[in-house]
């Protein structure tokens, strides 16, 4: 089968101008979609798609290992796009290190791997925000995407991905995280509790036994 990369690595690295960015976010409202912001450490491809798998960004460690192991797997997928100038063994080895920027390759290794339907939102300067299409052949078009994994990232230059979630999954990812302030708060308080009452209790049965 064809290697059918995203090829981000065509679109501009610059980061947008204020104006265009709030012409992005807002298209992407109208879309009922909003951005989740993730880390700009070198990582941010790996936490963006940990953030649509599994609700974690910290799984990013995760994605990457499967991600480069799916590629030294398969190096027969990647071997046209590398020479003797630059290896793919080294390139591999390379970006198993945290940090290590991910961008065409590792898209189209992790689309694989992981059975993923991609779906890249970039700045368009007719209508704020648009998917970047990418080259696909007809076989795998039909292919039934009811069986892969919908991943919605964001790329609007400085070569950095976000993670794409609908408007009611920000309310419920905020909701998850002050429900789990709260059961934090409580289960202090319980073990508070419950070491204030042992320790009455011994004071009270040591008085009692002089």
């Amino acid at each position: 089968m064809p290697y059918c990369i995203i090829q981000t690595a065509a679109l501009s690295t610059a980061a947008l101008p204020d104006a265009q960015h709030d012409s992005y976010v807002a298209a992407l409202k109208r879309k009922n979609l909003t951005i989740y912001k993730v880390a700009g450490d070198g990582n941010c491809l790996f936490r963006a798609v940990a953030h649509q798998l599994y609700g974690d960004v910290e799984r990013h460690e995760d994605v990457r290992n499967e991600c480069m192991d799916y590629m030294e797997e398969n190096l027969h997928l990647f071997l046209e796009f590398f020479d003797d100038k630059n290896p793919l063994d080294t390139y591999i080895e390379n970006h198993r290190e945290l940090g290590s920027w991910g961008g065409d390759h590792e898209l189209e290794s992790m689309r694989r791997c992981f059975n993923l339907k991609l779906e890249i939102y970039i700045y368009d300067a007719s209508f704020g925000a648009a998917l970047y299409q990418k080259n696909i052949d007809e076989e795998e078009e039909d292919e039934d995407s009811a069986t892969k994994h919908l991943v919605k990232l964001s790329y609007i230059g400085n070569n950095h991905y976000d993670s794409i979630v609908g408007q009611a999954e920000v309310i419920l990812t905020h909701t998850h995280s002050y429900s789990l302030v709260s059961l934090n708060l409580l289960t202090h308080f319980l073990t508070y509790l419950l070491t204030s009452l042992l320790t009455y209790s011994y004071l009270l049965t040591h008085c009692k036994s002089k």
